[in-house]
């Protein structure tokens, strides 16, 4: 893979093994992607209001949360002129046609489903980070809306 200059990732989800998976698989694709993890939808949008800080280049943000859902978090993010073109995946083992739909009419940019073993976590992520300059300033685009693998 191609390396990028200091890409920021951050993923929003209150699994702390998954954050440990996704943390060591971003370290074994490529050094230079850097990853902070939040555990609440709250959390993530306190810090994305910070105005002091660099912001992400991409977001892998769940659905489900016991509080805020990723949804409204989503819905939160796209709210805020300086957030809304973030580049958003939802991220998810909950890939409904109502999630998916949902997640595309509040505008994320792709709906990725949560893998179950390490390489294939590895290459989702290696895949979203290559396709995200795709999504600086295009169109929402259904037919390349749902990520698999």
């Amino acid at each position: 893979m191609k390396e990028h200059a200091n890409m920021n990732i951050v993923l929003v989800d209150e699994d702390v093994e998954e954050c440990r998976s996704f943390r060591k698989a971003i370290e074994e694709i490529d050094r230079n992607l850097n990853l902070l993890c939040f555990n609440s939808c709250e959390d993530v949008m306190e810090y994305l209001n910070d105005m002091d800080i660099q912001l992400p280049n991409i977001i892998f943000l769940e659905i489900h949360f016991p509080t805020m859902s990723g949804i409204d978090c989503l819905k939160e993010i796209r709210s805020h002129d300086n957030l809304k073109d973030l580049t958003i995946a939802i991220y998810s083992n909950s890939t409904t046609e109502i999630n998916q739909d949902l997640a595309f009419h509040n505008r994320a940019n792709i709906f990725v489903k949560k893998q179950k073993d390490f390489e294939g976590l590895k290459k989702t992520i290696k895949s979203v980070v290559q396709l995200s300059f795709q999504f600086d300033g295009s169109e929402f685009n259904k037919d390349t809306f749902l990520f698999s693998i």
